[in-house]
């Protein structure tokens, strides 16, 4: 199942003209969640809208407020091209090279490594660089104590030295999972991360995101403090079908 506490947004068709993304949030439950946390917000955007370099088109203004972890996660559902994949980019890109109106502010102290994301550009990339398991997930030949612990509880110590070209797609969601959280990152982006996945591996994928905001316990790993692995806040956009799928 998916995080119960996911902040959904929805959605709609542009009246005319190029495609563009109106998102509101519709979840009661997750307007509760929010209007009772005490944590600072990790970003916020106020009527910003985007576009990709040299194209014209853009989104509509998106008002999208990004609580910390402890509020619940947040859904981003939409059709195919409506600018799930630039919102993620855009966020991904602190420099706001994608921003073309409005604000998109963050919390004090973001860096690059606060952010990480998981899509289908990091899927093609990971197969094209090749080598094993192992090399994907280690830095400068060697495991992180947060990439051990994470190897553990995704159950990825099999597949260590297996090619990543040799793993199945839900494997390789997996490994990317794995090596985007060792970064210990404050927000996590999946953009159609459910795409391509069967229904068990979607399911896999699901309570690996509910992990993702709860905590990973028990803590197995030396090194890795057990307060350390429930403060990744998940932002998670796919079609509507795909997160139904996933039994939510």
């Amino acid at each position: 199942m998916l995080p119960r506490r996911l902040a959904r947004l929805a959605t709609r068709r542009p009246a005319s003209g190029c495609q563009q993304a109106a998102l509101r949030l519709t979840s009661a439950h997750a307007h509760r969640l929010l209007a009772t946390s005490t944590e600072p917000a990790l970003a916020a955007l106020q009527a910003a809208s985007f576009g990709f370099p040299g194209s014209p088109s853009l989104t509509a203004p998106i008002d999208l407020t990004i609580h910390a972890a402890s509020s619940g996660g947040h859904a981003l559902l939409g059709r195919n091209g409506f600018g799930k994949t630039l919102l993620a980019q855009a966020l991904a890109d602190s420099n706001d090279a994608w921003l073309r109106g409005g604000a998109v502010s963050r919390r004090e102290g973001w860096t690059p490594r606060s952010l990480s994301l998981v899509s289908f550009e990091s899927h093609e990339a990971i197969l094209a660089d090749g080598g094993t398991v192992y090399q994907a997930l280690s830095t400068r030949a060697h495991l992180s104590a947060a990439a051990k612990f994470l190897i553990v509880r995704f159950g990825l110590y099999d597949l260590l030295y297996r090619p990543v070209t040799a793993l199945s797609t839900g494997e390789i969601r997996k490994v990317l999972l794995a090596r985007a959280l060792a970064s210990r990152p404050s927000l996590l982006v999946l953009d159609n991360a459910f795409d391509g996945l069967d229904m068990p591996s979607r399911s896999m994928l699901a309570e690996l995101i509910s992990m993702t905001l709860k905590g990973f316990s028990p803590i197995l790993v030396q090194g890795v403090d057990a307060s350390a692995t429930a403060h990744t806040q998940v932002l998670c956009g796919s079609t509507t079908g795909a997160i139904r799928a996933a039994g939510h």
